[in-house]
């Protein structure tokens, strides 16, 4: 994670609380579409020995507003969604080369 001019490594948890305490809007503001697909996500969770059940799954996350529909944060982590998230992994600890 990049802060200001400050590098830092994050578990998945602690990514998992920025990502819900960055607003309470983004589990609260429904997304523009409502039709998504979870496919990606539901297969890097069993790609890490996550089990997840079908029953619970929309609940998960924070994914719905509380009025049941999808919100912000279930947008971003759809399929097919309009937001733009750019990702580095870095070899080594210089910065210089990317894995």
């Amino acid at each position: 994670m990049r802060s200001a001019d400050e590098d830092r490594e994050i578990s998945p948890q602690q990514l998992r609380s920025l990502m819900l305490s960055i607003s309470d809007s983004i589990v609260n503001i429904e997304t523009n579409n409502q039709e998504l697909t979870f496919e990606q996500l539901k297969t890097l969770y069993a790609g890490n020995n996550l089990t997840l059940r079908e029953n619970t799954f929309k609940q998960n996350l924070n994914r719905l507003t509380r009025d049941g529909a999808y919100n912000l944060m279930a947008g971003i982590l759809a399929d097919n969604n309009s937001y733009s998230i750019k990702i580095a992994v870095f070899r080594g600890t210089d910065k210089t080369e990317l894995d």
